[in-house]
């Protein structure tokens, strides 16, 4: 609706433009600015805003490992495992091909490590299946990817948005 709309403004004013006795390569040209100026604005409207990340709280008594696999451990998907994670929490995940779509968000998961396979990450397979991004971290600082691999995304394989500092490794 809101690319309709600029479209429409645009048009209104090369149409202005030629009644005032300008020419159709001066429309043209300010068609193309406004379309440079306002498309980008338009794109990034899919991204989720700027947000402060907060303090996280402490886990009690230190921070914990979870792992992620098939068959054996406590959670059977990486997103499972990332909710239940707080601040500083690593998820060692086992290879295999997990069918879902992570996300990191918010200053609860500042400093979490997800760990596949460092020395293998096409063994630790995210399949995104269709869905916008295979990883993405939004407003959660220092968290740290490694060993990891992804596909089946519409948008990024690894995302990270509104963040101070995070490690992407070996993915």
């Amino acid at each position: 609706a809101m690319l309709e709309l600029a479209l429409r403004e645009m048009t209104v004013w090369v149409e202005e433009l030629a009644l005032g006795g300008a020419s159709i390569r001066d429309g043209a040209t300010i068609l193309a600015a406004a379309a440079a100026l306002t498309l980008p604005a338009l794109a990034s409207a899919a991204y989720p805003p700027p947000a402060n990340p907060g303090t996280p709280k402490p886990r009690p008594g230190g921070t914990a490992t979870l792992k992620v696999c098939k068959k054996g451990c406590a959670y059977k998907t990486i997103q499972a495992a990332v909710k239940a994670a707080r601040a500083g929490d690593t998820v060692r995940i086992a290879d295999g091909i997990y069918k879902e779509q992570v996300t990191i968000e918010g200053a609860s998961k500042q400093g979490i490590k997800l760990i596949g396979n460092a020395k293998n990450p096409s063994k630790v397979l995210i399949n995104a299946a269709g869905n916008g991004n295979g990883v993405i971290i939004n407003a959660a600082n220092n968290v740290s990817l490694q060993g990891l691999s992804s596909h089946g995304y519409a948008d990024n394989g690894f995302f990270a948005v509104n963040v101070d500092g995070y490690k992407m490794d070996r993915l």
